[in-house]
């Protein structure tokens, strides 16, 4: 390994040793959430205010939109759908910021200044999220893709010179060779949400229903009807959004890094462990 690739966090590796790389990371589906969950606990401080500068735009329109659909104000949804969709073009740029964050400490000083790609990353996201819309119409495999494709143009736009188009075309040659690690760790991820939503309901339903009332004598039909209400259950999901969407575009970075690694022979465990130790 020379000193460039020991100050920026790549290694060179034999071939044997990228085999044993990808064996590894074929046999752990999970490994882009693991390594996502290890690297938050050490860098929330710093990632966490970027987060919030993404959400906080997004999350005032789409509680505004929650308002005016719970409310039946029908004639201000249009306007209010408007003032979402600018805020997701903001969420967009800010969260591509964020995944900016992470390579470079992942991978040292990003290729690419972040100012120079933010536009096509922001086109390709939007078209992303139109695919992802309409892809339920095709067995949701364009999905799929889409949102791969998503997560993962950011950090890969960083770190490569060419255009955002071809580069674009390769992430999709990426995501193809690594479709049943991906669906895996996707179906995984969509379990865990499913089973933390599922348990909140539960024990929310439990406490207010059963809890307050036979054990404290206290009256709680006021709050038995807030938590049947469609505005809870909107605000409530969104609350669930907001912290799986976090460690989610944290795991795309490490997705990113793995279907590189693929090719390149970077270990990005090495890194991450001495991230940890750093701090």
């Amino acid at each position: 390994m020379t000193a460039n690739a020991q100050a920026n966090g790549r290694s060179q590796f034999s071939p044997a040793d990228r085999a044993d790389t990808s064996a590894v990371a074929a046999a752990r589906p999970l490994f882009a959430l693991d390594w996502a969950m290890d690297y938050l606990r050490g860098r929330m401080p710093i990632l966490l205010p970027l987060y919030v500068l993404a959400m906080a735009p997004f999350s005032v329109a789409l509680l505004w939109l929650f308002d005016a659909m719970t409310s039946g104000n029908r004639p201000a949804i249009f306007e209010r759908c408007l003032a979402l969709a600018v805020a997701a073009l903001w969420r967009w740029a800010v969260l591509g910021r964020l995944q900016h964050r992470i390579l470079v400490d992942l991978r040292g000083p990003a290729a690419t200044p972040f100012r120079r790609r933010v536009a096509g990353i922001v086109l390709i996201r939007l078209a992303a999220a139109v695919i992802m819309g309409w892809g339920v119409f095709l067995l949701f495999i364009p999905s799929f893709f889409a949102l791969f494709v998503a997560g993962c143009i950011a950090p890969l736009a960083m770190d490569e010179p060419e255009n955002i188009w071809p580069l674009t075309r390769r992430l999709l040659k990426y995501v193809s060779t690594a479709v049943p690690m991906l669906a895996q760790m996707l179906l995984s991820f969509l379990l865990l949400v499913l089973v933390v939503v599922a348990a909140t309901e539960m024990a929310q339903s439990l406490l207010v229903r059963q809890v307050l009332p036979s054990f404290f004598g206290l009256n709680t039909g006021g709050a038995a009807f807030t938590l049947g209400s469609g505005a809870w259950q909107l605000c409530l999901a969104y609350f669930f959004f907001v912290i799986f969407d976090f460690w989610w575009t944290v795991a795309c970075v490490m997705v990113a890094e793995q279907l590189r690694a693929r090719r390149t022979g970077s270990d990005m465990r090495l890194r991450l462990r001495q991230l940890k130790g750093a701090a």
